[in-house]
């Protein structure tokens, strides 16, 4: 059986590979970088506002 390929996945793999690569798979390196991108962005491309946690007592 020949296993199934999405040529999507494919490409984003490939693009992760390239990025560590790239941060010579230094996972502390990455994170830096990631931070830093992120410090660039004033805004957030997705903010959800907290949700109240829900009430965990039950009734006696």
């Amino acid at each position: 059986m020949e296993p199934w390929n999405d040529p999507i996945v494919e490409e984003v793999r490939a693009a992760r590979a390239a990025y560590a690569e790239e941060m010579h798979h230094d996972l502390a390196a990455i994170c830096a970088d990631l931070r830093r991108r992120q410090a660039v962005h004033e805004t957030r491309i997705v903010g959800f506002q907290p949700r109240p946690l829900p009430d965990t007592q039950q009734a006696a």
